[in-house]
């Protein structure tokens, strides 16, 4: 099957601009998608960082547990809410005290409207934080709802893990905007790929229509006709081969 050159011309043209368009919004969207989780995976950390600064303003003494509840010095905190309400209200962001992996006081509400108190810490959490003591940065999921999450053990004054601390932020918010941000490109892209396309449709025949006339021109000569005269309408390469046909067929 003959493909006009004018068909190549433009689906090359059509083909680079739609293949840039494709790697362009996967890798903006990526690199935002990563921006905002730097973003707010620090910000966890900062709030983190002020959750455990404020409890030790707040209540004096060591952790510890005695009788199945948490204590911070004197002071018990199973189903203790004024704590968390309090970071709560400062921070717009979601904070929990765990007794080893139970909730024992928290801001986090569950699917039927309360807190969720007594819940438990996810698998992978516990793996890290109770059974290794080390602070977990990431997404975890948190009674059934995925977070960006920070958690930090509780030690006793014996360096034992008893419990964590946990700070988190929704992650559905999040992940709204930035499929909003890939709507939004997507829809620009589009716009932009269709103008570009009707920039590679002009460029294309600018390009083709002489180079089509000269063939037509060259039909006619092979027929005998050397009247025919091809007017030069660019100055370069295809605009010289227009003087040099006309010069032959002048000439014959």
């Amino acid at each position: 099957m003959k493909v006009k050159l004018k068909t190549k011309i433009l689906g090359y043209f059509i083909a680079t601009i739609g293949i840039t368009a494709l790697v362009l919004g996967f890798f903006s969207t990526r690199i935002l998608r990563g921006k905002i989780e730097d973003l707010v995976l620090e910000k966890i950390k900062d709030e983190l960082g002020l959750a455990l600064a404020l409890a030790d303003v707040t209540y004096d003494g060591q952790w510890s547990i005695s009788n199945g509840e948490l204590y911070k010095g004197n002071h018990v905190l199973n189903n203790s809410f004024e704590f968390v309400d309090h970071f709560c209200a400062l921070t717009e962001d979601n904070i929990t005290i765990f007794l080893n992996d139970t909730r024992i006081s928290t801001s986090v509400i569950n699917q039927e409207g309360k807190r969720a108190v007594g819940t438990k810490m996810a698998p992978n959490i516990v793996e890290e934080v109770l059974k290794k003591g080390k602070r977990y940065i990431g997404k975890a999921d948190v009674v059934g709802a995925l977070n960006y999450t920070a958690y930090e053990p509780i030690i006793d004054e014996s360096g034992k893990v008893i419990g964590a601390f946990f700070v988190g932020i929704p992650y559905a918010p999040y992940a709204k905007a930035i499929q909003s941000f890939i709507i939004e490109h997507t829809a620009f892209a589009l716009v932009l790929c269709f103008v570009f396309c009707l920039f590679a449709i002009f460029v294309t025949k600018k390009l083709t229509n002489p180079i089509t006339a000269i063939g037509d021109a060259l039909t006619l000569v092979s027929e005998g006709d050397f009247s025919v005269k091809v007017p030069p309408t660019t100055k370069d390469e295809i605009g010289d081969l227009c003087n040099k046909l006309n010069v032959v067929t002048a000439k014959v």
